[in-house]
């Protein structure tokens, strides 16, 4: 289904009980770049503006990867600058970005090996206006062992890094710390969040800031929580485990009062017998008071519950083929799901404005072989904020036949307004960087 040169409508329920349809509007496919080695593509909006930063190069040993960005106008997405900005072009690899806005400028941190031994957390100012690199990059306190997969989240005025830390008994942990708007480290040392965790993610407001992560117990991965004091950047309260269902390419978002959503995926595979599990996404929610309505579900044995969707926070999970349960080890072996479709997450989810989340997640077709998934392509839902109801059915954001659409993200941008940022990969073509705006209620030009 080719979507890039349309504008697609929608009907869309804003708000629970609203008895009315307004217009969703999918913006015509854009490409921002293309090269054969751009990857990790992210971005943030202030000031009118998306700027959209990304990693191109190869990762690791003897690799170069160097963080890159491009300003965009919001209400066209066409580029403000005539090439892309170089944020970092040291020797070896430069990974990972994460960029945030706040007080006129965008920071940007990274995952750095440029001492060809061990990764470490590095940033930058980005002024908005002129898109101008500013001064000399910030240094982030090093610890023994290696920095690496950073997130970052503002207030508006102080943004909030987290990272994943590897120490030296090979221990996963994971630190943050608070960086000015002009640049300055607030915290004399990182703050240890988490002596085990890994892939954080952290969303910011002046009410509350939430620091998430992964963690694996019994071969399944869960999602575990903080909410950190804005001020000394100290843990306020600790959640623990608020999913335990799953916990890869974990993403959060916010709503401004203190309120958040996480969503994750199981980042499981088909496999001849099913003891994989089914792939699935599933969101969880910290309220402004500290509760987690999500902690305390049962899945079920073999996930049943997860693929009847008797639990009511899972946005897509691959149901066993001729039933409503997960028949791992069945006679004749897995057999397809019901749809023939498999959801390998890769989530994504931002608040847009409200009582209103958009996510979006990565799914694909099952092949042949029962063993691979391929034509992956983007979809999108809404759901609202305070109590997770449908409001936007399932929606193919992006799926162009004999192209994989994959790592979506998702920007709150101007008032009513999000951009969908992804990956588009095609065989002997090269890589691209691609945009939609989605528009809440009004058409896209």
């Amino acid at each position: 289904m080719r979507h890039n040169s349309l504008i697609l409508v929608v009907g869309f329920l804003l708000a629970a009980g609203a008895g009315r349809a307004d217009e969703v509007t999918l913006g015509s496919e854009k490409t921002i770049v293309s090269g054969a080695t751009v990857a990790q593509a992210t971005a943030a909006f202030g000031d009118g503006i998306y700027f959209v930063v990304w990693q191109d190069g190869w990762p690791g040993v003897d690799a170069t990867a160097d963080i890159k960005g491009l300003r965009l106008k919001a209400d066209t997405l066409e580029a403000l600058d005539k090439s892309p900005l170089t944020i970092c072009a040291a020797p070896d690899a430069q990974e990972a970005p994460a960029v945030v806005f706040a007080e006129g400028v965008f920071l940007v941190v990274w995952q750095d090996f440029r001492n060809g031994r061990t990764y470490r957390i590095r940033a930058r100012l980005v002024d908005a206006k002129s898109g101008q690199v500013c001064g000399n990059e910030i240094a982030i306190p090093e610890a023994a062992g290696n920095q690496c997969r950073p997130a970052v989240a503002s207030d508006g005025k102080t943004s909030f890094v987290v990272w994943q830390e590897v120490g030296n008994q090979d221990r996963y942990g994971i630190r943050g710390l608070r960086i000015s708007s002009s640049g300055k480290v607030l915290d004399g040392a990182a703050h240890l969040y988490a002596a085990r965790g890994t892939s954080p993610m952290v969303s910011a407001s002046t009410k509350a800031v939430l620091v998430a992560w992964s963690n694996r117990e019994r071969n399944r991965a869960t999602t575990a929580a903080i909410l950190v004091d804005s001020i000394s950047g100290q843990i306020s309260k600790d959640l623990g485990t608020i999913n335990s269902c799953c916990g890869d390419a974990l993403h959060c978002s916010g709503d401004g009062l203190g309120n958040f959503i996480t969503v994750a995926a199981r980042a499981s595979l088909p496999d001849p017998w099913g003891w994989g599990e089914p792939g699935a996404v599933v969101f969880s929610r910290v309220r402004a008071d500290g509760v987690t309505p999500e902690s305390k579900l049962d899945y079920g044995y073999r996930l049943s519950n997860l693929c009847s969707r008797s639990v009511p926070n899972v946005v897509d999970a691959a149901v066993w083929k001729g039933s409503k349960t997960w028949d791992a080890g069945a006679v004749g072996g897995f057999p397809g799901t019901q749809d023939g479709l498999w959801p390998i997450g890769l989530p994504a989810v931002v608040h847009a404005g409200k009582d209103l989340y958009l996510l979006a997640w990565v799914k694909g077709s099952i092949g042949n072989d029962k063993l691979t998934v391929t034509s992956l392509d983007i979809w999108i839902r809404g759901v609202g904020a305070h109590d997770c109801a449908v409001r936007l059915a399932d929606l193919k954001a992006a799926g162009e036949r004999e192209v994989d659409e994959t790592r979506p993200v998702l920007i709150q941008g101007p008032q009513g307004e999000v951009l969908l940022l992804y990956l588009r990969l095609k065989t002997g073509a090269a890589r691209q960087i691609a945009a939609r705006r989605i528009i809440l209620g009004r058409e896209a030009k």
